[in-house]
Order: structure tokens, then sequence, then C-alpha cells
């Protein structure tokens, strides 16, 4: 007599899976324990995310798959649980990448305004004089600076 029904599904259909998945610790330093699943999916590989039927957290959670076609072990007492699907996280690794493009944007759009702004009100009106100062022109070519020729600064208008 079969001690474990939710084994039974190994001895019907030969094309079931067994696998074995850890949960996330709460202690990083520790080993989780491996887990035994079950599934039909022969996409599934070492090191996927997939979500798996528990009794907690609507009924789903998320595990890593650290062994492949592992057998049952049909005197074993634990439940094996099904896998409900792999995490194809490929999506969502673009929108990420798309959203840290934003955030990259507007951090260099606010910058450049709080420059300009900082600008007009530290110039205002001596703009054109301190832009022609020396050090405002010079470049850099192969990792070091270019000094150019220093252009005489405009004299203010004499009053």
């Amino acid at each position: 007599m079969m001690q474990n029904y939710s084994l039974a599904v190994f001895l019907l259909h030969d094309k079931c899976r067994g696998m074995h998945g850890i949960f996330e610790t709460d202690e990083p330093h520790k080993q989780a324990p491996r887990e035994f699943f079950k599934t039909f999916d022969p996409s599934i590989k070492e090191n996927d995310l997939v979500v798996v039927e528990t009794g907690t957290r609507h009924h789903a959670s998320v595990v890593k798959i650290v062994a492949v076609d592992v057998p049952p072990v049909f005197t074993s007492s634990a439940q094996a649980r099904w896998i409900i699907q792999r995490v194809d996280s490929a999506d969502y690794q673009k929108l990420r990448a798309m959203e840290d493009q934003a955030v990259a944007a507007v951090k260099d759009a606010e910058l450049r305004k709080e420059r300009s702004d900082l600008k007009k009100t530290m110039l205002g009106d001596f703009g054109d004089t301190l832009n022609a100062l020396p050090i405002v022109n010079q470049v850099a070519v192969n990792g070091g600076v270019h000094l150019l020729e220093a252009t005489p600064a405009p004299q203010p208008a004499k009053v």
C-alpha cells in the first residue's frame, strides 16, 4: 500500500519530473533545506526560479531549483508539491533597464537645470567676462588637458 499519494503521479506518468528547490532564507549565512517538487514542464532547469504551491502567501511562493530530474523517494512521507510555473524574468529585466535609463536621464536633466540656474544667479550680467577666462576654454585631449591660448577678457564698459 502506498504511504504518500502525492508521489502517485510518478507511477502513472513517466513524463513527471522531480526537482529539488530551496526557499530563500531570512538568514543569508544559513543554507536553506532542499524540498522535493514535481512538474510536467520539460523546460525547467537548475537555477530557474519557479512558483510553487504552498500553504501560505496566497498558496504560492517562489523557490530556486537546485537539482532537476530527481527520482522520487516512494518511502518518504514528505508531500511533493506542484511547480505552478517557471518565472520568466526577461521582460522584467528589460523593464528595469529602461527604468534605470529613464532615471539617469532625469538626474542628468536635473543637474543641467541646477547648473544653468546657478550660473544665471551667480554670473548674472558678468557672464561674458567670466566665460572669457582661460580656464573656461580648456579641453581634455588624450586623457590630459590641452591648454589653449588665453584670449583677453572683454573689459567692462567705463561709465
